[in-house]
């Protein structure tokens, strides 16, 4: 999977495909309805990702056994993924925000990372009163708003018409009856612009108050037109992370409560046999997949949960982008990663609200509440270890993004603790070796299949699983 390697759907026989990579130089962009086109009347389509047909192999490779097997090889042979970033000085800097006229927040809420009691904390603040900076979060209730497909911003008309049922607010990470983020982001430029016209003739109330993308799921591609549109410094990011193993786990409890899963394999699993299960993995891709910890949302390519798209077209596409190039999905993560002005990590809640707390210039760090705490067994130390295995062949780009977050966010508290040096977002990036597709190691999954090297398994139900 080095850079330039796209997908391909090579026949094998009659009414049957292998996926594979094939070396190609280009970069135009997917088109998933020429794809369907070349795949049925072709015998061979190179450069394009088709998700929607299974793959098929020979049939020992489809099973649990074998499965597990793979995945137990590879976890002893693949290497660790160790991360040391190099800073410019002995310590980094600590990032802080200043408020400017037009400024506007947005928080990056990946899945089951405690982000849910974060937001609250963020919107409730410190303190009621005083100069400290308030977020508002921008979710219209009016029917009048919730109904408007065109917004004004400058001398441009943004319009979007609905065509989807998460859309409109009636299915998954979206309430029913509110509106979804493709209408927050324009109305959030339009204020923005307005506010940086009024500039010093704003209230010192409106001053304080901060208008914040705040309220659902979403990843760096709502974030990154606020980039593109405000200058620079009026952008204030949030986002929480947590380890791979915890937010597995939390995801995997969580997800067995909920209706869509009353019938699948799940249910009746514990979470060392889920991850060894492929028919299991491919029934719940937004459990596991490599992504969904952290590298998905940063990167702007998260699929599963109302954060970009909403067809499966365009998540096709994106899963695609995902695994193209893992590398420099990695790099993209990363680079916008240090464009947002405060990371927290859920297992260092006091030293991420000490950062909080001097990225915005509070008197005093907010409280978090434990919101969404679901009870679960406490794991013996043997599985414990063994899930760790597991993800680390499942889900490799996830474990080195976080480990490198983590050594980030440890260096940044270490330089708070020696008083440290304050700067903007994005003004100390410190230069570290990123790993190759061979250093990663482990599988990929689409919808039809899990691909670990040479060996493709399906959805199918054998015995021994």
């Amino acid at each position: 999977m080095g850079h330039g390697c796209f997908w391909s759907w090579l026949p094998l026989a009659q009414g049957s495909y292998l996926l594979t990579w094939s070396s190609l130089n280009t970069s135009a962009p997917l088109d998933i309805d020429i794809v369907h086109a070349k795949a049925r009347g072709a015998t061979e389509s190179r450069g394009r990702l088709y998700f929607h047909r299974p793959a098929r192999t020979r049939r020992a490779a489809g099973s649990f056994l074998a499965f597990r097997r793979l995945v137990r090889e590879q976890s002893r042979r693949l290497p660790q993924l160790v991360v040391q970033p190099e800073y410019a000085g002995d310590l980094p800097c600590v990032p802080v925000w200043r408020r400017q006229p037009g400024s506007v927040a947005a928080f990056i809420h990946v899945a089951k990372s405690g982000g849910t009691a974060f937001r609250d904390a963020l919107l409730r603040g410190p303190d009621a009163g005083g100069a400290a900076v308030r977020l508002q979060p921008q979710f219209p209730s009016e029917s009048a708003v919730l109904n408007a497909t065109s917004f004004a911003v400058g001398r441009l008309l943004w319009t979007y018409s609905k065509q989807n049922a998460l859309e409109t607010g009636s299915v998954g990470m979206v309430p029913k009856g509110e509106l979804s983020w493709e209408l927050q982001v324009p109305r959030l430029l339009a204020e923005a612009a307005h506010r940086l016209r009024r500039g010093a003739r704003q209230k010192k109330e409106e001053a304080a108050t901060v208008p914040c993308l705040c309220t659902l799921h979403f990843d760096f591609s709502i974030v990154q037109p606020l980039l593109q549109a405000l200058p620079a410094g009026h952008v204030l990011g949030f986002a929480i992370l947590r380890s791979p193993l915890q937010r597995y786990l939390s995801h995997f409890h969580f997800a067995r409560q909920l209706d869509w899963t009353a019938r699948l394999r799940i249910r009746q699993l514990s979470p060392v046999q889920y991850l060894y299960h492929p028919a299991a993995l491919l029934d719940t891709l937004m459990v596991w997949q490599d992504g969904m910890a952290g590298t998905a949302w940063l990167s702007g390519l998260s699929v599963h949960v109302g954060a970009g798209s909403t067809r499966q077209e365009s998540d096709n596409a994106r899963m695609w982008a995902m695994f193209r190039n893992r590398t420099e999905t990695l790099q993209s993560a990363v680079k916008n990663y240090h464009k947002l002005t405060f990371v927290g990590l859920l297992e260092d809640l006091d030293g991420s609200l000490r950062l909080l707390r001097t990225a915005l210039r509070w008197a005093r760090a907010p409280q978090v509440q434990h919101l969404n705490v679901g009870g679960r067994k406490s794991l013996r130390h043997e599985d414990v270890t063994e899930i760790e295995r597991a993800l680390r062949v499942l889900t490799p780009m996830d474990i080195w993004l976080y480990s490198y977050v983590r050594a980030d966010f440890q260096a940044r508290v270490a330089a708070l603790d020696a008083g440290a040096v304050y700067c903007r977002a994005e003004s100390d990036v410190p230069k570290v070796h990123f790993p190759s597709d061979d250093d990663l190691g482990g599988c990929i999954a689409s919808r039809g299949a899990v691909q670990c090297g040479a060996e493709v398994f399906e959805g199918r139900d054998e015995k021994g699983g």
